[in-house]
């Protein structure tokens, strides 16, 4: 169904990559516009729920919420095993909008991995955007950052 979309919108080729079941069952259960399931039923859906929703951000482009949901769990509640994911994302373009999410949660992720995605995200293509956001962050290891 994910492939299906893609290359029916246009945005995918042939050579867009399958989803696993555990990956399409997690897509069907985002794909909902309202009421969406918890993080906690997710995670419970897939034996590696990183990988799966980490391919869910990097594929599924339709509806646009789909990425953005399985990135929210990723963040809240997967941030450390995550960071590595996220790093690469807030350093390159196109991301715009995982940067601004990533900036939303930032003050509930374990300070370590809030300031190490931080450096990512004030070191790549939203900085401006990222800088700004920072700098309203209840957290003080995390304003500062915006600053240096």
């Amino acid at each position: 169904m994910i492939t299906t979309l893609l290359l029916m919108s246009g945005v995918a080729t042939a050579a867009t990559p399958t989803p696993t079941p555990t990956q399409q069952a997690l897509y069907d259960a985002l794909v909902v516009r309202h009421d969406p399931p918890s993080c906690d039923s997710l995670t419970a859906m897939t034996p590696d729920p990183v990988t799966d929703l980490a391919w869910l951000v990097d594929h599924a482009t339709a509806p646009a919420w789909v990425g953005m949901r399985a990135a929210q769990c990723l963040l809240t509640s997967h941030a450390r095993a995550s960071q590595a994911t996220f790093e690469g994302w807030l350093a390159t373009e196109g991301h715009r909008g995982l940067a601004i999410l990533f900036t939303q949660q930032v003050d509930q992720l374990p300070l370590d991995v809030a300031q190490a995605l931080s450096r990512s995200a004030l070191a790549g293509p939203d900085r401006a955007e990222v800088e700004r956001r920072l700098l309203d962050s209840d957290v003080p290891g995390i304003r500062e950052l915006a600053t240096e």
